[in-house]
């Protein structure tokens, strides 16, 4: 839809990501795969539609190493690109956020808090307290 794709263009222009070093778009399907990076140091990112990328460009930006391609990074063709199951499909978060926040020692309300899980439907929350049972006793504490 037109305006669809004119808003992922103006929330890049917001991110100064009009002209990224590297893109991989495909605005049709609502895809925006940018990144702005230079000699090694992610600047920024947008990732909308398709996120496999987001957890390798998540540790890059915490000051983990480069990818050896971004372009195949973004394209979802290298370690690092694969998807997490998503726990919360109102607002998307994914299990590994979920277990990251837990590791954190957040419990259910500051993950509610933090992530907006379990803040839609509701039907998420179930899931949400097994991955804390789950989690090894270190991260509760």
């Amino acid at each position: 839809v037109a305006s669809d794709a004119a808003v992922l263009h103006e929330l890049a222009d917001a991110l100064d990501l009009r002209r990224p070093e590297v893109a991989y778009d495909d605005p049709a399907r609502g895809c925006l795969r940018r990144v702005a990076a230079g000699q090694g140091v992610l600047r920024a990112f947008l990732l909308t539609g398709d996120l496999r990328a987001q957890e390798a460009l998540l540790a890059w930006a915490a000051g983990g190493e480069a990818p050896a391609s971004t372009a195949a990074l973004l394209m979802g063709r290298v370690a690092g690109a694969a998807r997490s199951r998503t726990v919360c499909v109102c607002n998307g978060v994914s299990e590994a956020a979920i277990l990251k926040g837990i590791e954190q020692g957040c419990d259910l309300a500051a993950l509610k808090d933090t992530l907006g899980c379990g803040t839609g439907c509701g039907s998420c929350v179930p899931e949400i307290r097994s991955l804390m049972t789950r989690a090894p006793a270190a991260a509760l504490a």
